[in-house]
């Protein structure tokens, strides 16, 4: 730390002196505590050498580095009554002491565990501290992840109202990796490829950019109707970094109106009207079979105005809707209560129960307070 001084002096002017301070790390006093340290389930005893503190521990009171920090049969030892120890480390508040145990020795394939403690200043004040490493399972195996699991696929498609096309993604997601039969693993970096497997071999090169433990494809990269084929691969710092790959899984994207296999969902906001302007929102949707996101189906107009009163949870509601009707070249419409009953249609005898949802149309509707909802093509 700089510290500036202004100095007056008679005859002399001002002087500036500068001093310089040094920011030393206070000697703190605290207890290791812990019993039933194991390693997956069976008590350890583990030696000085294989319990890794990244700061130096001292006895208490003294400048006398510890040389036999031990843990026996489960429990860190202190001369003998097996309860704990007291030590003495030089730390700044908000900084953390931390140590990694080694089972049975510091070794790629063997097992470690790791702990930290931030000193935060309520430690650094408490005379009675203690860091208690009770239970403590070493865990983690210094190896390769284990092999990782493609989930899910699934398309989304946001649609907006004010001219921009809807934008359309695909999405890869992949768990695993960290647990199996033999300790846990550390995983910290991942890996994407992706080909097209009746036109080509799986690449030797990963997937740019593709480097999340999920992936996320936007809809001009991939083409309608293709099936792809998909691995993920998952890292640590172990076995030299190199990538556990899952099992090859294929997907075919979906195309146009009620093409492709896929999971489709599609997000609308809708505005209220403007004091300028009408409030016409559009809603269309490209597969035939509409859900609402519980799973209920979508079948009907009515079913459509009641699905967008749910979710305006009684602070908006559909005013109006229609659509055009190639067949008469007319706009067919209906005036609609807060409640979804009806007011008053126009070019039509129908009810809006009485109406199917179709594909192939895009449905003009007005809300009284801007309203977000999304559909699906699945239950």
């Amino acid at each position: 730390m700089i510290r500036k001084f202004w100095v007056k002096g008679v005859g002399v002017g001002l002087l500036v002196l500068t001093m310089q301070f040094s920011v030393f790390a206070a000697a703190k006093t605290f207890f290791i505590k812990g019993s039933g340290i194991n390693k997956l389930g069976s008590t350890v005893t583990i030696g000085n050498d294989y319990i890794l503190f990244n700061k130096t521990l001292y006895e208490p009171n003294s400048t006398i580095a510890i040389t036999d920090f031990n843990i026996s049969d489960g429990e860190v030892e202190d001369k003998g009554s097996g309860i704990g120890r007291n030590v003495q480390i030089d730390i700044n508040v908000d900084e953390s002491i931390g140590v990694t145990l080694w089972y049975p020795a510091q070794n790629e394939g063997n097992y470690y565990a790791s702990k930290s403690l931030k000193m935060v200043q309520a430690y650094f004040d408490d005379s009675a501290l203690t860091w208690d490493w009770d239970g403590l399972d070493i865990n983690y195996k210094a190896a390769a992840p284990y092999k990782p699991t493609i989930t899910t696929f699934a398309e989304s498609t946001t649609s907006y109202t004010s001219g921009t096309p809807s934008v359309s993604t695909l999405t890869v997601t992949s768990a695993g990796g960290t647990s199996g039969d033999d300790g846990n693993r550390e995983v910290n970096g991942y890996a994407w490829k992706m080909w097209i497997p009746a036109d080509e071999e799986e690449p030797t090169d990963n997937l740019p950019g593709a480097t999340s433990k999920n992936l996320s494809l936007a809809s001009d990269s991939v083409v309608s109707g293709t099936t792809y084929a998909f691995k993920v691969g998952y890292k640590n710092q172990w076995e030299g970094g190199i990538y556990t790959w899952s099992d090859e899984e294929t997907y075919t994207v979906a195309g146009g109106p009620g093409g492709g296999d896929g999971q489709q969902t599609a997000s609308f906001s809708f505005k209220k009207p403007t004091e300028d302007g009408f409030g016409i929102n559009i809603f269309a949707v490209s597969f035939a079979n509409v859900y609402d996101a519980s799973g209920n189906t979508i079948g009907t107009l009515q079913a459509l105005v009641d699905t967008i009163n749910d979710a305006g949870e009684g602070e908006g509601y559909v005013a109006t809707i229609g659509y055009w009707d190639t067949d008469t070249q007319k706009e067919v419409g209906f005036s609609l209560g807060e409640d979804g009953s009806l007011l008053d249609r126009i070019n039509t005898t129908e009810n809006p129960d009485g109406i199917d949802i179709d594909q192939a149309k895009a449905y003009q509707i007005s809300v009284t307070e801007s309203v977000t909802f999304t559909v699906k093509n699945y239950q």
